[in-house]
C-alpha cells in the first residue's frame, strides 16, 4: 500500500519537474495568470452585458424615455 502511494508521488513529481530537476514554475504561473485573466474579463463582460440588456429592456418597457420625435 505504501509503495503504491510512493510510486504515485514520484509520478506526480515527474509531471512537475523537467529533465534538469527544476520545477517548471514559469509555465504554472503563466497558466494561472491566463486563467485568472480569462475569468476576470469574462466576468466584466458578463456584468456589462447584463446591465446593458437590463437598461435597454427597461427603456423599451418605459416608452417615455424613447425619443419619438422625427426631424427632417
Amino acid at each position: 500500500m505504501w509503495n503504491k502511494m510512493i510510486q504515485k508521488g514520484k509520478g506526480l513529481f515527474k509531471l512537475i519537474r523537467n529533465d534538469r530537476g527544476t520545477v517548471l514554475m514559469e509555465k504554472k504561473i503563466l497558466l494561472v495568470v491566463i486563467v485568472v485573466g480569462v475569468f476576470g474579463f469574462s466576468t466584466l463582460g458578463y456584468t456589462f452585458l447584463k446591465d446593458y440588456w437590463n437598461q435597454t429592456s427597461t427603456n423599451i418597457k418605459n416608452n417615455s424615455q424613447i425619443n419619438e420625435e422625427v426631424s427632417w
